[in-house]
């Protein structure tokens, strides 16, 4: 293995993780993450490791019930994966800990617009009601990364990359946004009561 294993406590859980530190002249490069699948171990990925960047830092661990880690407290989902990785960052990373969590979010919003995507072609959902979700799935992106840019730790070409998510902007569409209030919010008006 290219880094020293430890094992961590994380909300209650033990983890098994590892950093191979990038050299010292990196110049701002950001870590990678690797996480392993089913039936592989950190000690598994120290090929890859071995090849990739040595600028470059790269953070790994077991996820619950994978190798060394303790097994999960039942079935969980990406976004639940992806809160325990923001909360295993700080343990095994500090110094850029405060940017694992709006990273993890923007994660979770391209693996659900990737979902809906899939949906709506299946459930052939109209294209107004598409486009209005996906203004506020790129408004969403842009806010979590003005999170990472203006944190402390977050360095310039980390800035830089953020800037250019921020620029994506949402194409406005007053028309289809009433067509969209008028058909699907207003015309549900007086149809649900509160229960006594």
């Amino acid at each position: 293995m290219t880094g020293e294993v430890r094992s961590v406590v994380v909300g209650g859980r033990q983890l098994r993780a590892a950093v191979r530190p990038g050299r010292a002249a990196a110049g701002g490069k950001p870590p990678l993450l690797l996480i392993n699948g089913i039936g592989v171990r950190l000690e598994m990925l120290g090929p890859l490791v071995r090849e990739l960047d040595p600028d470059v830092e790269v953070i790994m661990f077991d996820p619950p019930g994978i190798g060394g880690s303790a097994l999960p407290c039942g079935p969980y989902r990406c976004t639940g994966l992806w809160r325990l990785i923001a909360a295993m960052l700080p343990v095994v990373q500090p110094g850029r800990a405060a940017f694992s969590l709006p990273l993890g979010e923007m994660f979770s919003i391209v693996v659900y617009a990737q979902l809906i995507l899939e949906q709506v072609k299946i459930a052939k959902v109209d294209q107004d009601v598409v486009n209005q979700m996906f203004d506020f799935v790129v408004r969403d992106f842009a806010h979590f990364a003005l999170q990472i840019y203006d944190n402390y730790s977050t360095q310039e070409a980390q800035r830089t990359y953020c800037k250019d998510i921020m620029l994506i902007k949402a194409v406005p569409d007053h028309e289809q946004y009433t067509r969209l209030w008028k058909h699907y919010v207003a015309a549900l008006n007086g149809e649900y009561a509160m229960n006594p």
